[in-house]
């Protein structure tokens, strides 16, 4: 399958593609305000009786281990803890939407997350993602079959009008990463997002910052061509032809360079033969 990346020409971005390295951002740098939260029904704390999810607490600590892929040992340790105070019947509602979310931030700081979309032509992306034209867009060809499944998801994202809502006994006792990580608001349909999800304990991590990480290409990915914005300034074009064949010398495949050209008079975009 093909996919795109839009890229400022910033240093990081250039260094990573001259690397051959793949950046994954942590979920809370997103630029989505509705991104990736966990939002958890609380509102059980008033409908069930403190035993029933005293019940369901010693249930998740005791079975098996098989509770998806966001599952977070800590949580585990949390209502151990919670379950062995003397006043835990007592549920305080506030508390406890408190520390749900606590445990529903843990859980997400597990993953990076890289976005991609399946056309190189998009007016709006170029602008919001690759600096006004001035930036570049990777091309990867990605073959989900050969993807580690313990390491890595990747999945298109889901658009609704409606935030998914997770009751207490789904955050507890299943595999919450559909609803959370590829759910995103209709008003984001027109980029027809792909996300390659890297679970932190499961990849090889090579650098790391408070805003993500990045790792080698895993089996199953790599890249194809670079795709030069309209505005591109001469220096950066020149970096990244430069880029494309230290790539080719690294990997042995050929990296193509392309270029976005605008088809007159409409206002549509298209991307040229390699140049």
């Amino acid at each position: 399958m093909k996919v795109y990346s839009y890229q400022p020409t910033a240093e990081l971005k250039l260094n990573t593609l001259r690397a051959n390295k793949i950046w994954f951002t942590y979920p809370k740098h997103f630029n989505d305000v509705f991104e990736l939260e966990i939002p958890v029904m609380h509102k059980l704390v008033h409908h069930y009786k403190p035993e029933y999810i005293r019940n369901l607490m010693s249930a998740y600590i005791q079975g098996p281990s098989t509770k998806g892929k966001l599952f977070n040992p800590e949580i585990v340790s949390w209502y151990r803890d919670w379950l062995n105070k003397p006043n835990s019947n007592d549920i305080d509602s506030h508390s406890f939407h408190l520390h749900v979310s606590v445990l529903s931030e843990k859980m997400l700081n597990q993953v990076g997350i890289c976005c991609f979309t399946p056309h190189a032509d998009s007016e709006l992306m170029w602008a919001y993602y690759a600096d006004s034209h001035k930036g570049f867009c990777i091309g990867y060809e990605i073959e989900p079959n050969k993807l580690d499944p313990d390491g890595f998801d990747f999945k298109s994202v889901t658009y609704s009008s409606q935030r998914p809502i997770i009751d207490f006994w789904e955050f507890l006792f299943t595999d919450i990463s559909a609803k959370v990580l590829y759910t995103k608001s209709a008003s984001w349909s027109h980029e027809r997002e792909w996300r390659l999800v890297a679970f932190k304990n499961k990849v090889q991590i090579e650098f790391a910052s408070q805003n993500g990480f990045k790792i080698a290409p895993p089996e199953g990915i790599r890249i194809t061509e670079l795709i030069l914005g309209a505005r591109i300034s001469a220096k950066d074009e020149e970096s990244l032809r430069a880029i494309a064949k230290e790539l080719h010398e690294q990997t042995g495949h050929d990296v193509e360079v392309k270029r976005i050209v605008k088809k007159d008079p409409s206002y549509q975009l298209l991307v040229s033969d390699p140049c």
